[in-house]
């Protein structure tokens, strides 16, 4: 972590004096956090086998909400096509 003078943050408190022990400790902390993060995002995106299936998955379910949705409208076009017929065949 470098501020605008381009000293590591963990060179100097915030009071102008050397960090003690925990601040020094707390810096080092949220570092990892972050790098954690930052590792987890880059993880994420090397994953391109498990991108890929999510999207197949995704597209999947799409096709066959589509497929539901077509079926449906077929079934109430029959029934209504019966009715109006009177139930002739």
């Amino acid at each position: 972590m470098t501020g605008s003078t381009g000293r590591h943050a963990a060179t100097e408190s915030t009071n102008g004096t050397a960090p003690d022990r925990h601040e020094v400790e707390r810096e080092i902390e949220r570092t990892r956090e972050q790098l954690a993060r930052d590792i987890d995002q880059l993880a994420a995106k090397a994953d391109v086998v498990g991108r890929t299936r999510r999207r197949v998955d995704e597209v999947g379910q799409t096709r066959v909400i589509a497929v539901v949705g077509l079926l449906a409208a077929a079934v109430v076009t029959v029934v209504v096509v019966r009715r109006r017929r009177g139930g002739r065949r």
